[in-house]
This record gives C-alpha cells, sequence and structure tokens, in this order.
C-alpha cells in the first residue's frame, strides 16, 4: 500500500465525515484520493471558486468520492465533505 501517514485529526475526521475508521481503510481511501482526486480534471466553475476561496488548490488538494483531502507528501492533514451544491 506504501508509505501513507493518517494524522489523529485526520482519523478523527474520516470517521466523522465518512464513516471510515480503521487506519487501514482511511489510507486506501487516501491512496485512491492520490491518484484520481486531481482538482485540474474539475469542470465545475462554481466549485472551483469555491475551493479558491478557502485556499484549498494546488498540490495539497484532491478531490475524491465526495470529500476534500488536505495533505502534504503522502500524510494525510484532513478531510472535508463536498457540498451537496456542488455534488
Amino acid at each position: 500500500m506504501g508509505h501513507y501517514r493518517v494524522t489523529n485529526h485526520a482519523r478523527v475526521r474520516m470517521a466523522d465525515r465518512a464513516g471510515i475508521g480503521r487506519k487501514r481503510d482511511i489510507k486506501k481511501e487516501f491512496q485512491l484520493a492520490l491518484k484520481y482526486g486531481d482538482i485540474g480534471k474539475i469542470e465545475d466553475d462554481d466549485f472551483l471558486d469555491y475551493l479558491e476561496d478557502r485556499m484549498m488548490t494546488g498540490k495539497g488538494v484532491k478531490v475524491y468520492n465526495g470529500k476534500i483531502f488536505i495533505h502534504k507528501n503522502h500524510t494525510l492533514i484532513t478531510v472535508y465533505d463536498i457540498p451537496d451544491r456542488f455534488r
């Protein structure tokens, strides 16, 4: 699975916001987000503006499976839900 780390804060947020509490499952979801969650593929300008307004752009942000993953290198820092209006 590689060397992926999950902070305690991210673990709590994943449990609260995604219902995923096991570190192994969180790491797997994070790995998939890193692979498939490139924000450069997002075509919704309003959602891109939302991310930009909250400074959620750049290499440390991935959007995958209804969640916004904030990371640095291979360490997951926190996770947010995508607001319903953008789903």
